[in-house]
């Protein structure tokens, strides 16, 4: 998706070449439509990375007591988060925003929040401790990606 500024990015550039083309500027003409190829070529990889790439991240959490693993929370009791965001794909991604959704009766420590590139060979893994406040069911909802190009 273009954003306001790329949407006025692309018309000063297409008034721009059709002012080169009417004038019989030549110059004006070639840089225009350099710059709009440009524009395409960068909008295509976008967008080849958010249909392709995007999917091919694979989360892992688990969630550890002080004997390993563990399937049930205890109120009151601290536990151990391991969280690991691997992506599974030859492409990378410039710039990814990845912040944890923080489930009800659950107080963490230091969610996981992650700003950078992501590539195959670099996994974001985040250790964080976790107190259970309240009984019933936990749900962990996943996290919040946002994929952007720079």
């Amino acid at each position: 998706m273009i954003t306001l500024r790329g949407w006025w990015f692309l018309a000063f550039f297409t008034i721009t070449l059709g002012i080169g083309l009417f004038l019989d500027r030549w110059v004006l003409t070639i840089l225009a439509v350099c710059i709009l190829l440009w524009f395409g070529w960068e909008w295509f990889l976008h967008s080849l990375r958010v249909t392709l790439v995007a999917p091919a991240l694979s989360v892992t959490r688990e969630i550890e007591g002080d004997r390993g693993p563990v399937s049930n929370l205890w109120v009151g009791r601290t536990f151990r988060c391991n969280l690991q965001v691997r992506l599974v794909h030859w492409l990378s991604l410039p710039f990814v925003r990845i912040s944890e959704i923080v489930p009800q009766g659950i107080q963490f420590s230091n969610p996981l929040s992650y700003e950078g590139p992501m590539n195959l060979e670099s996994p974001v893994a985040h250790t964080s401790q976790l107190v259970c406040a309240l009984s019933g069911t936990v749900r962990f909802l996943g996290l919040s990606v946002e994929i952007s190009d720079l």
